[in-house]
């Protein structure tokens, strides 16, 4: 973490990560298109599975369907991932349910793995895990249990990524952990998405089977308990733990507690023999430590459904609730206290945004082109093509008072009326403010065909969509508020922007009208576009929006449209 000097009264937080050892790693990447008789590298197990024609992008998918009692999938055995690493796994499916029943659709891999329900269109499912640090169980399944009916999967793709806490005031924390009254708390929701990614992890060989830890054949891990640089006065653990099966035919449960100050001498805490809920003290002799580790390891075929670990600590540390996201190994975060700004290389938008801890909106690129009559959108010739990846992004201004981003997005594949081109943005982030600006700066034709440069787009997606009741346009600003409940807005100073909606989102657009030849730059000389994110209370929303007006000294009150959507 990267802290600016501090003048005045706010402390800019910036975080720079570049991807080390972890780019050279590739991400693993299917549509299931290659192959004879089977796709490419996969296998089908138990009830039948095929390799269908048509999916959610391209050509082909494939399927598993089960009789409600039987199981199946499909198995990648030696996918590209190294031992304990982290990595970010995402899939689309969809399913056709011939009875109401068990609905278990089995996505991840051995080692981490999660139900997922019946779905009629294709939805994507994202889950973020930590690879074994043995490098076993790491096939990826795709499959079910018991479900009655059809299920097909599409677009897998694994890619590194780097997890990145919560700090504040030298202390880190991530998801399932918390400081509450001078205790630290550790948690873990044992069903979240990021599966096994804790913190407080150093390594693991446990299988994340949905809602629990599933111990068998010596599987372990090992946790480091450290906060910031508060001593831990005392600490204790719990846990509950199951068996599945017929008592009979149950193994013998066996279950170590060990602990250590150092990872290297290890001392026995205590072992456990049969299923119950248990409440361990970590004895006094351990005491004041600054760190200390805990490893859980067994056999016997038996599964942790709880986990606790509590420690009182010294001093008077923060109330505070850690945060975790998973971003891609380059990447670039600017915190001005008020909005979180992140940037990623790769697919996805200009810039994701958070505020108060959750997702608000991201800002997308779109240029509106113009190639022949014949092609793109109702054979107009005309077409919005959407910017695909972050080319790059460089932190261009670091002074009192801002930062300054700039983004270079692109598109890398061609079809009429939606070419390629590569559009640089800059961002201005105030300090402790509920906005920032984004400015087109160029569009560069990278395509071998010249079209023209119609116009182009700020677009920016709401965390769950525009309310349309509350959703009204005026001449340089465009307002709403978001089922997430926040209020955002556009606004620009005077220049040719027009606001509307659209189904779920909002827009500006800049007419152009420049021709550009293969190789050719458009510079803009326009202002930016201010985006805005404040409390969304409906009986607030016009004083508000009068208010943003006012701050951004924008003229007029006349709406271009109210609650007008286009789909």
């Amino acid at each position: 973490m990267i802290h600016v000097p501090q003048r005045g009264l706010v402390l800019f937080s910036v975080l720079i990560l570049t991807a080390g050892g972890l780019c050279a790693q590739p991400a693993f990447t299917t549509s299931f298109e290659k192959g004879t008789d089977r796709p490419e590298g996969w296998r089908q197990a138990d009830s039948p599975g095929k390799w269908e024609h048509g999916g959610h992008t391209g050509e082909r998918s494939i399927s598993v369907t089960g009789n409600g009692e039987d199981h199946g999938r499909w198995v990648y055995a030696k996918p590209p991932l190294d031992p304990n690493r982290t990595y970010r796994f995402s899939v689309w499916y969809k399913s056709e349910q011939k009875r109401s029943g068990s609905n278990s659709i089995l996505i991840g891999i051995n080692s981490s793995f999660k139900r997922y329900t019946h779905s009629e269109k294709w939805k994507q499912v994202v889950l973020t895990f930590r690879t074994p640090a043995n490098g076993k169980d790491m096939a990826v399944r795709l499959g079910h249990f018991h479900f009655n009916g059809k299920v097909w999967f599409d677009d897998l793709k694994i890619e590194p990524v780097k997890m990145v806490y919560f700090e504040r005031d030298g202390v880190q924390l991530g998801e399932n952990e918390r400081i509450e009254k001078g205790q630290y708390i550790f948690e873990p929701d044992l069903n979240s998405s990021n599966t096994n990614c804790y913190r407080v992890t150093t390594e693991q060989t446990v299988i994340h089977h949905e809602n629990r830890m599933w111990f068998r054949e010596n599987r372990y891990f090992i946790h480091k308990y450290q906060v910031g640089s508060y001593s831990q006065l005392d600490a204790e653990l719990s846990m509950k733990i199951t068996q599945e099966g017929q008592k009979e035919k149950r193994q013998p449960l066996k279950c170590k507690i060990e602990i250590s100050k150092d990872a290297k001498q290890w001392d026995v805490l205590k072992q456990i023999e049969l299923p119950g809920d248990f409440t361990i003290p970590i004895p006094k002799s351990y005491f004041p430590a600054k760190r200390l580790f805990v490893r859980l390891s067994g056999d016997g075929n038996f599964q942790v459904k709880k986990y606790r670990y509590s420690a009182k600590l010294d001093g008077s540390p923060p109330d505070m609730k850690g945060r975790t996201e998973a971003l891609k190994p380059n990447h670039l975060i600017i915190d001005n206290r008020a909005l979180r700004l992140v940037i990623e290389e790769g697919e996805g938008p200009i810039v994701s945004i958070r505020q108060g801890g959750k997702g608000v909106g991201r800002l997308e690129c779109l240029i509106a082109q113009f190639e022949k009559k014949g092609v793109g959108y109702k054979k107009t010739g005309i077409d919005s093509a959407p910017a695909q990846r972050v080319k790059s992004f460089t932190l261009k201004k670091d002074t009192p008072g801002k930062q300054v981003a700039e983004v270079v997005v692109e598109r890398t594949t061609s079809e009429p009326a939606k070419r390629k081109f590569e559009a640089a943005y800059r961002l201005t982030v105030p300090d402790n403010e509920p906005w920032f600006e984004s400015k087109l700066v160029s569009v560069k034709n990278t395509d071998d065909v010249e079209y023209r440069l119609i116009g182009y787009y700020h677009r920016l997606q709401p965390a769950g969509g525009i309310e349309r009741p509350k959703a009204h346009a005026w001449e340089n600003l465009a307002a709403w508020i978001a089922q997430e409940n926040f209020l955002g807005a556009f606004a620009a100073r005077p220049g040719d922007f027009c606001f509307g909606f659209r189904a779920g989102f909002g827009d500006t657009t800049r007419n152009v009208q420049a021709p550009l030849p293969p190789g050719q730059t458009w510079n803009s000389s326009e202002p930016g576009v201010i985006l805005y994110f404040g409390e969304g209370v409906d009986d607030a929303f016009d004083r508000e929006t009068c208010r943003i007006r006012r701050r951004f000294g924008l003229p007029g009150v006349r709406r271009q449209g109210a609650t007008e959507f286009r789909q």
